[in-house]
């Protein structure tokens, strides 16, 4: 069994094309487009195999999207723990605008699972063969899907020994930080929206990580800050 697990609720086919200027009304000629796995968890698996990780990705599949998301990760090399799912797996569309170096992402937000569906995800990590090193819960949870699904996960991930790591947001955040993980990697917005104060220094995102530490809630806190980089931060050190 591989030492990394991830777990994406709410996968999909991303597409992405470039076209010389977007504008209302009229016809925006593209070139042909990529299509690539998408999803938080699916993602990590990616890049996770790319270097040379063992990892598995756990994530429901339906309808002909579906069945492409599984084929395009197969390609890749990643193992896929697929579920079943009742709807079509969704798809998300970033155009790149030539002129303006501009990207405009448009993300669907995924139809409503039913609960037979999302427990089935959790049933795949509760009986892995053997017990993973990491279990890492990322992305956004569809409707249907309870708010402490990824806390479910995580839970689950702790009682198996695995160290765990999140990224996620909004509720689903919350629930997780209730739940206690290994690491989390909100990004500056999230951070700043669990703190309930805005959060535009290093020091003030130090000292927030640092509440969530001495809590309990997470014994690391990994922010990205966009074309600032990042904070990595421990109880003793920044």
């Amino acid at each position: 069994m591989p030492d990394i697990v991830t777990i994406t609720i709410n996968p999909s086919v991303d597409i992405f094309v470039n076209v010389d200027h977007v504008e209302p009304t009229a016809k925006l000629r593209c070139s042909s487009p990529k299509r690539d796995p998408g999803g938080g968890g699916i993602n990590v698996a990616r890049v996770v195999h790319r270097l040379g990780g063992d990892v598995a990705a756990i994530y429901p599949v339906g309808g002909a999207i579906g069945k492409l998301l599984e084929r395009l990760l197969v390609r890749e090399g990643v193992e896929s723990l697929v579920t079943p799912s009742h709807i079509e797996t969704r798809e998300n569309f970033t155009a790149y605008e030539n002129d303006s170096g501009q990207q405009f992402r448009f993300v669907l937000p995924g139809a409503t699972l039913h609960r037979a569906e999302w427990e089935a995800c959790l049933d795949r990590l509760v009986t892995l063969p053997d017990r993973p090193k990491f279990v890492v819960v990322s992305g956004s949870v569809p409707p249907g899907v309870p708010d402490d699904f990824f806390a479910r996960a995580v839970k689950e991930g702790k009682r198996q020994g695995a160290q765990t790591i999140a990224d996620t947001s909004g509720a689903a955040l919350t629930a997780v930080l209730d739940e206690g993980v290994t690491l989390i990697k909100p990004n500056q917005n999230e951070l700043s929206e669990w703190a309930g104060a805005r959060l535009d220094t290093d020091a003030a995102c130090v000292a927030a990580c640092r509440k969530l530490i001495i809590s309990g809630r997470a014994r690391i806190v990994a922010v990205t800050l966009g074309e600032r980089g990042a904070l990595l931060v421990t109880a003793a050190q920044a």
